[in-house]
């Protein structure tokens, strides 16, 4: 779980990396040598598992949600690739909150506003994020925010929920005969780059990957 920035622990923190900075929170700390450090996986566990899936370089990137997900993701993106950022939130204001506190430090200009433009916006959209909790246990009957007839097969949809593993967009997303990825990837590689960071070493992905399914 990630530990927002208005909480005291990050000013407790010798150092904090500089994506985990610029989101404002961190969900991993490592203490070497007396010196703690904290860490924000939760952007790079997101993108791992849409880039094992479709190449990110160049392509138009949507977000639903304006939350502490969707923050630590747009950083992520836009830290490490060249993307056309869509964000849309049911509270516009939030996803223009997120607009300029982006474009602060990233000179990109990024499209914001309410769920209304997801019909203009998905039309030659590449990948589509969910960050919201619509449709996670014990609400898996929730209507999803985007249905199949508003998709298309070259879209890769990813939505952060985990439990259910196929979620109401998912199930969606396979009827418009898109590429899904579920929010299982993202948790197992937000821990994958904890014990990385912890350990030094590479962690048993399969090993891992099997035990999270087991438990859910």
């Amino acid at each position: 779980m990630t530990i927002p920035h208005k909480t005291t622990i990050m000013n407790y923190l010798d150092q904090v990396e500089e994506t985990a900075n610029l989101i404002g929170a961190v969900n991993t700390v490592k203490i070497e040598k007396g010196q703690s450090k904290g860490y924000n996986t939760d952007g790079i566990g997101a993108v791992k598992s849409i880039q094992e899936n479709k190449n990110i370089s160049h392509k138009k990137v949507i977000i639903l949600g304006a939350g502490g997900a969707a923050k630590a993701i747009s950083y992520q993106l836009l830290a490490l690739y060249e993307v056309e950022l869509v964000i849309l939130n049911r509270t516009p204001s939030r996803a223009m909150q997120l607009k300029t506190d982006l474009e602060k430090n990233f000179k990109i200009d990024i499209t914001a506003g309410g769920l209304s433009l997801v019909d203009q916006e998905i039309k030659d959209g590449d990948i589509l994020i969910d960050t919201t909790p619509r449709g996670m246990h014990p609400h898996e009957n929730d209507k999803p925010l985007v249905r199949a007839e508003q998709m298309h097969p070259q879209l890769l949809v990813n939505d952060l929920v985990y439990n259910p593993l196929e979620t109401s967009i998912l199930k969606e997303a396979n009827k418009a005969g898109a590429t899904t990825v579920s929010g299982l990837k993202m948790l197992l590689y937000q821990g994958v780059e904890s014990f990385k960071i912890w350990t030094g070493e590479e962690p048993p992905l399969e090993i891992m990957e099997k035990t999270i399914k087991k438990l859910l």
